[in-house]
């Protein structure tokens, strides 16, 4: 399961809350038996502007329920020790996986060329349809005069055509996360961590 915890654009307090945020969700996880892994951690000169977390072991969905939302941090800052808020808000929301794009069996049907060729393209079966199995993807290949070249041709397609499907889907994900940033809600925070330690509110 996939978490980004988000300072929001907001100030160095806010980065410093989502940097003790982090260290207290990984502390917790580890008491639970909780395997956290750090991705893309975008650390700052406060904290952390955001980081993306995987979490893998038992009962993670109800482990990472309790973090899922809005955190408050009830904090006289140090950073600008004048200043008259007291109350910083960072977000922590599940990521929808990446789905894999699956692969399977290629599938090789011979077919007649068409175009332009003359009586040679037209009767021999040098074309041929490549099929994934699994994904569906599918191209018809007719350049090379051999069947035997245009399947390497056809297998060379299908690979683009997965590469192509991978960056569409990683570029969704990465839209997502950003969008995420601006989606803090600054009230009703599902937990609530007071001071300069960090330590949770009862």
């Amino acid at each position: 399961m996939k978490l980004q915890i988000s300072a929001a654009h907001g100030p160095g307090e806010c980065e410093r809350a989502a940097a003790f945020a982090l260290q207290r969700l990984s502390a917790e996880a580890a008491a639970h038996g909780i395997r956290v892994e750090i991705h893309d951690e975008r650390r700052s000169r406060h904290g952390i502007q955001s980081a993306v977390i995987t979490l893998s072991g038992d009962e993670v969905a109800a482990f990472a329920a309790r973090w899922q939302g809005t955190i408050q941090w009830i904090w006289q800052s140090r950073i600008r020790p004048r200043h008259p808020r007291k109350n910083w808000y960072i977000g922590i929301y599940p990521l929808a996986e990446t789905a894999p794009v699956a692969r399977g069996d290629i599938l090789i049907q011979s077919c007649k060329a068409g175009g332009k060729g003359g009586q040679h393209v037209n009767k021999t079966r040098s074309a041929v349809w490549a099929t994934d199995s699994v994904s569906g993807l599918r191209v018809k290949v007719q350049a090379e005069r051999s069947q035997h070249a245009n399947r390497r041709l056809a297998y060379q397609q299908l690979d683009a055509r997965h590469a192509a499907l991978v960056v569409e889907r990683e570029a969704v994900q990465r839209h997502a996360q950003h969008c995420r940033h601006f989606q803090i809600e600054r009230g009703n925070p599902v937990r609530i961590f007071v001071g300069d330690d960090f330590r949770e509110r009862a």
